[in-house]
């Protein structure tokens, strides 16, 4: 049960009689949408509603819908026991608190009534409530399951409110409900049910709650489940246009300029094809074949709330018009429908075929060997994809097997003329009527929903090829659907491998459920690892071997007992999932077999198994969404089928499969009583057709692994550059060499490789020390004769890879740039930047964590002459938490929670950076029942500012901070004691702290770089060694804008070598502003151009430490006010801030 906490009620308007005023909707009780597209303008007698937006005049249909939905109320002395039916509540975001009528729940008054004094005005005028009581409640059009508890206030005028209830902004703050006016929905749970029609509501056409379980309810789900349900509807819908050729064809990026002329000639000659009609196919009628001793499935008609019945009746009509249905007087036949309410208002069918499937015969159609087939489509040169409009409904039903389709209504009967979708034999029919179509022209494959043209010789044979193709569709009466065609196709995907020009390889999607494993991290995951190896026994010879050191791990620890890992386990991993994986990736599919699949659900994850011949074809694991980990238990084993059918619908589908699952209820056939996420998805499996058995779980080993273990995979991306990269390197030859750990730069080294490189016959190097016009010489540094070039030291082929490598590792991963200019302080060879840059765009690491977008032009900064010392920019980081291993008192390794702050410290002009960690403590240490506390009081920061600055370094004239507390009372002190002057930053010149906030972009980029899961952490000073080697790294880094290290200009020398460097304070400011200015226009132009509007919704870069896996950006903020110093106020509920749009990114909706 939900129940939610009543918030303290919002500040109102003060009244003269000193009560607080709930603003509420006119007579007829129109909400306001919370994006403001509708004025609360609706008159009594003309009940007009004016809009704000232009784009919405036009819809006429939006200006009687309204968000209302229905509720059950529960008895507050026995809360299993529902007392009111068919509660029809308005929800409305005018309202700031929830309410009820007073009468629904009048008997309980004297037990449950609290006082309350709150007065309501409304166009019939102001009403009272003195009253207010928690009610429990369901919304049965979101399923009815969840329940809520709240307090409403109660109106005890039967001519208040209007409704039943209302619920206001507290309750639709605390549910996250969210009323779309923008497409005449509301979206609770993932569920999405369309507004009312207005004048319907008040004539009595209200759902019961039988009729709402009738009700297929599209959501916004899972991908998989999504996709398929939108695959099954698609082909009712009539609104096909005329296909846009031209722009089909200019966006062919597979073809060039010269081919593309070619392709639309083509295409025009047959311009008929994609009128976008509903196209009849001039071929036999299919006869359905009925198992011997069938007998006719006749079922009652599923209830259609009577505010749908209209619209249902209306969808009938428009499929008997356009020729997919016809009325019947008299059959024996009659199969329920379900219908799915659409955004726009209309419905469509669902038809529940699944008694009528067990009484058809199955004929799948057959496949060639695929090593055969795979050899004749290896090496193609062009390839292009076809799909045919409305496919099933284009195949006329044969007479005698109309009825078999029959689906029966409140409105009478009607019988498909065509073959219906949801009918196990159509894609077996459809398959084998393409093949007999066009089968015989060379290079043509149907491929489920799609024909397959593959051309192995010039783009003119290719167009030969698709003109015959084009020419029997014309003759058959069949019409194409040209904005889903694809033309110039690189690869394909087909029968679980994919055909490139480059010839074949095994889909990745075979193997992603071991791909995505990580490393178990408890007794009862490793144990569960192996159990799944050993169940395959007879494939792995050598299993025993590589998994050794796995079950030496895990011998005589008890379930959750934590794993401590160690390199040899690490490779004996690497090498089980590499075993795994080459096995399965070089095994066919025989498509003269059954199917197995072994699917199972944890609370977390899903997991599967495709098998054949007691051999694993497929793998599948994928975790679940916060959201979805609310699915009932049912849902989420039934989930793992639907998602594992999906993903491997290219081998699976019109082939005999056989499921596998612990949860019986799945055995049992499903009835109106399950929730509708189950009874839509058992209606999208009956398209494949598989028999459902029950295993007990002890005997599920693989499917329960991948479904524990936990896996990376965190979404439903099926062509993940994570994965492919993951593949590649387990399937490597070669392992990856680590970098080089130790110092490069060694100057005996270096000597000894400049020598060798010397004695090599034809050396230029030779040559150039011989030149005396050469600017190649022998320098002494430190006692050590080394070639220089320019005082820089000459770096040999063969030290050049160690020496990138060693700098960008403990440099923390700077860019391209950076990472040049660092190394050209003291080392030179030619093509150094070069390959810099593609050392960084290669970087895995640098990949992973520096990656984001950049959405409008930023404003350039102003700058005084630079002097060192004179200014101070001082700031926080943090606070910030990560999970890690820490090194304890004893001795052990134990994973703790550490948590983060910093004061930064940085001089702008010579660019000297300090860091320091500021000191929390443990709930020990200060009081009981309170979270562990981080001191940034004044006091402690003061006093850090000055032992890490003022004792150390000059007096700075100024120190910039921005308005924190930190920097109030004992820091304002400080700096008055040592008389520095305080400039704390405003929001009309935020950026006059930038200085310190652009090194926090690089510190948070280091800290990423250090893959801290990986770290074991000291327990006196946990991250003093990572503070350090981030402020070593920003000191001893070039700053291209000061044009040397900071270390550099404060000391006159490199950190590395006694290499002196002559400072010129006014040519670097000179340099600076210049550079500020061209910095200022190339960011500008790398950003995409963006106008900030007020009312926009925006995601915030999240900043500090995370994580490795967690979101990189928060949920949507929404603008309220924009600046013209490339800053803006967003809020997020009460919540509000000025942010630089470099850490904002627009959030997108449709």
């Amino acid at each position: 049960m939900l129940q939610v906490k009543r918030k303290p009620k919002a500040d109102a308007e003060a009244k003269p009689n000193g009560r607080k005023d709930r603003s509420m909707n006119e007579s007829q009780m129109k909400s306001v949408n919370s994006n403001n597209k509708f004025d609360r303008l609706i008159s009594d007698n003309n009940k007009k509603i004016k809009l704000n937006s232009l784009d919405l005049i036009n819809q006429t249909n939006m200006l009687n819908i309204t968000p209302v939905t229905f509720a059950s109320l529960y008895d507050p002395m026995d809360r299993s026991k529902i007392i009111k039916h068919n509660l029809i509540v308005l929800i409305d975001s005018g309202a700031s608190h929830s309410m009820a009528k007073a009468s629904l729940v009048m008997n309980y008054k004297n037990s449950f009534f609290k006082q309350n004094q709150a007065s309501y005005k409304t166009a019939a005028g102001t009403f009272k409530s003195i009253f207010s009581m928690k009610l429990t409640i369901t919304l049965d059009e979101f399923g009815g399951s969840t329940r809520i508890k709240h307090l409403f206030d109660l109106d005890e005028n039967e001519e208040g409110i209007g409704y039943d209830m209302i619920i206001g902004r507290d309750l639709l703050n605390e549910l996250n409900i969210d009323v779309r006016f923008s497409d005449g929905t509301i979206k609770w749970e993932d569920q999405l049910v369309p507004m009312k029609d207005f004048q319907g509501i008040w004539k009595g056409d209200h759902p019961s709650r039988k009729e709402l379980k009738s009700i297929i309810l599209r959501s916004n789900e899972p991908k998989s489940t999504s996709e398929a349900t939108s695959r099954v509807i698609k082909i009712l819908d009539s609104k096909y246009e005329k296909a846009d050729l031209d722009k089909i064809v200019n966006e062919s990026q597979g073809l060039d300029d010269v081919q593309k002329p070619m392709l639309l000639k083509l295409l025009r000659k047959y311009e008929s094809l994609f009128d976008g009609t509903l196209g009849r196919w001039k071929t036999t009628p299919v006869q359905i074949e009925l198992r011997r001793n069938a007998k006719p499935v006749n079922a009652r008609w599923y209830p259609v709330p009577r505010i749908n019945k209209s619209t249902f009746k209306t969808e009938l009509m428009r499929l008997v018009k356009i020729g997919v249905l016809e009325k019947v007087q008299e059959s024996e036949w009659g199969t329920p429908v379900f219908i799915i309410p659409k955004k726009e208002g209309t419905v469509r069918l669902l038809t529940d075929y699944r008694k009528v499937n067990g009484q058809i015969v199955r004929k799948p159609y057959p496949i060639p060997r695929i090593a055969d087939t795979l050899q004749q489509l290896e090496g193609f040169t062009f390839a292009t994809a076809l799909d045919l409009n409305m496919g099933y409904y284009t195949i006329p039903l044969a007479e005698c097997s109309k009825d078999i389709t029959t689906i029966v209504t409140e409105f009478g009967k009607f019988r498909y003329t065509c073959l219906p979708m949801g009918m196990v034999i159509s894609g077996d029919i459809f398959q084998a009527k393409i093949y007999d179509l066009v089968g015989d022209i060379e290079g043509i494959r149907t491929y489920i929903d799609d024909i397959l043209c593959i051309g192995k010789g010039s783009f003119s044979q290719h167009l030969q090829q698709l003109e015959e193709v084009f020419r029997r569709f014309l003759k058959a009466g069949l019409k194409v659907n040209a904005a889903k065609c694809s033309f110039g196709l690189k690869e394909i995907p087909y029968l679980g491998y994919i055909i490139s020009i480059d010839g074949v390889k095994p889909d990745p999607k075979k193997i992603q459920g071991i791909l995505d494993l990580n490393k178990p991290q408890t007794a009862k995951e490793m144990k569960s690892l192996i159990g799944m190896v050993q169940f395959y026994k007879d494939m792995w010879k050598r299993r025993s071997h590589i998994l050794s050191p796995l079950i030496d791990a895990s011998s005589g620890k008890k379930g959750k007992t934590k794993i401590k890992w160690t390199p040899l386990m690490d490779e004996a991993f690497i090498q089980t999932k590499q075993m795994i994986s080459q096995e399965v990736f070089l095994t066919y599919p025989d498509w003269s077999m059954p199917f197995y699949v072994h699917a199972d659900a944890s609370d977390k994850q899903l997991g599967a198994v495709i098998s054949q011949d007691s051999k694993p074809i497929a793998f599948f694991s994928r975790r679940l969404s916060k959201s979805q980990r609310n699915y009932t238990t049912t849902e989420k084993e039934l989930l793992s089928i639907v998602e594992c059918l999906k993903q491997f619908r290219n081998i699976l589908f019109g082939y005999e499969i056989h499921v596998y699952s612990d949860h019986k209820n799945l055995v049992y056939e499903a009835t109106l009583s399950e929730s509708q996420r189950v009874m839509r998805w058992r209606l999208l499996l009956e398209e494949f057709g598989p028999h459902i058995h029950h295993i007990n779980g002890k005997d599920n080993i693989v499917a329960d692994t991948l479904s524990r273990v936990k896996s990376n995979n965190l979404g439903e991306d099926e062509n993940s550059p994570a994965r492919e990269q993951m593949l590649h390197e387990l399937c490597a030859t070669t392992k990856i060499r680590s970098i080089l750990a130790e110092f490069p730069l060694e100057k005996g080294l270096i000597r000894d490789e400049q020598q060798k490189e010397l004695k090599r016959t034809n050396s230029n190097l030779k040559a150039l020390i011989d030149d005396k016009e050469s600017e190649y010489i022998m320098s002494n540094i430190d006692d050590v004769q080394l070639i220089t070039k320019n005082g820089k030291i000459y770096i040999p082929e063969s030290m050049r890879e160690p020496t990138l490598n060693w700098y960008h590792h403990y440099l923390n991963h700077p860019g391209g740039d950076r990472l040049a200019n660092t190394i050209k302080q003291i080392c030179y060879w030619k093509g150094l930047s070069n390959q810099a840059k593609k050392l960084v765009k290669t970087c895995k690491t640098c990949q992973q964590h520096k990656r984001k977008r950049k959405y409008g032009h930023v404003p350039a900064k102003t700058i005084k002459d630079l002097m060192p010392w004179r200014t101070v920019h001082a700031d926080l980081i943090g606070p910030y938490s990560i999970t890690a291993k820490q090194t304890q008192p004893g001795g052990d390794i134990k994973e703790v929670e550490l948590r983060l702050t910093a004061m930064t410290m940085v001089d702008p002009a010579t660019g000297w950076f300090e860091i320091v960690e500021v000191p929390y403590y443990n709930v020990e240490d200060v009081v009981n029942n309170k979270d562990n506390y981080i001191d940034k009081s004044s006091a402690r920061i003061s006093q850090l500012f000055n032992q890490v600055w003022l004792s150390r370094y000059p007096r700075p004239n100024e120190v910039v901070f921005d308005n924190g507390s930190e920097f109030k009372m004992h820091f304002m002190r400080l700096l008055k004691d040592f008389d520095i002057k305080p400039r704390p930053t405003t929001v009309e010149n935020p950026q006059g702290n930038s200085p310190v906030e652009r090194i926090h972009q690089v510190v948070h980029d280091m800290i990423r770089t250090k893959e801290l899961d990986k770290l074991v952490f000291d327990y006196v000073d946990p991250w003093g060694e990572v503070l350090s080697s981030v402020a070593w790294a920003i000191r001893a880094s070039y700053h291209s804008t000061l044009q040397a290290t900071p270390a550099q200009l404060v000391f006159g020398r490199d950190m590395l070598f006694n290499m002196k460097k002559v400072i010129n304070w006014r040519l670097i400011t000179e340099n600076k502003r210049k550079q500020i200015v061209r910095d200022n226009a190339r960011e500008n132009t790398g950003r995409i151009p963006h106008q900030y509007q007020i009312g926009d919704e925006v995601l915030r870069l999240k900043r500090g430490v995370r994580r490795k896996h967690a979101k990189r950006k928060t949920n949507p903020y929404r603008v309220k006010k924009v600046h013209a110093n490339g800053t803006v106020t967003i809020a997020q509920g009460a919540k509000r801030q000025t942010i630089s749009i470099r850490n904002i990114e627009p959030y997108f909706t449709k």
